[in-house]
């Protein structure tokens, strides 16, 4: 299986990051972190971003879909509550360009 290295204009990179998406995922209300792949945009030099794809969606018909999204890796960070450790939180990013 290969993995994918451009997705929407954006590149993977080799850096990974731990972050915390503190509640925008769903379930780090309590800023539970995880390590993810850095991710980069040429209209974008000076940001970081991470990707996740999340499901569990329904629309108003009753069938369900799922998001591919990009989130900006923020300077605010945020204390991870069972470890005491800051994190820096992503922010969902989404661009009319």
């Amino acid at each position: 299986m290969t993995q994918t290295t451009e997705k929407y204009g954006f590149t993977k990179t080799n850096e990974k990051i731990t972050v915390t998406f503190n509640g925008w995922d769903g379930k780090s209300y309590d800023g539970e972190s995880r390590r993810m792949a850095v991710w980069t945009h040429p209209n974008h030099p000076e940001k970081k971003f991470v990707n996740k794809k999340q499901g569990g969606f329904e629309r108003i018909d009753g069938t369900h879909y799922s998001i591919d999204a990009f989130f900006t890796v923020t300077d605010h960070m945020v204390i991870e509550k069972a470890t005491g450790i800051a994190h820096p939180e992503v922010d969902y990013y989404w661009s009319a360009e």
